[in-house]
């Protein structure tokens, strides 16, 4: 997922974290909004 689409996620379903998840459904990581917003600016 693009980081465009995961900033239009966090608006639509308004929230301000989301995990991140391998293929096998095992957590990779933590992504904020803040982290998202950093990356478009």
């Amino acid at each position: 997922m693009s980081v465009q689409n995961l900033l239009t996620e966090f608006q639509i379903r308004k929230v301000h974290m989301a995990v991140v998840l391998n293929g096998y459904g095992g957590n990779v990581a933590i992504v904020t909004l803040e982290h998202v917003v950093e990356e478009n600016v």
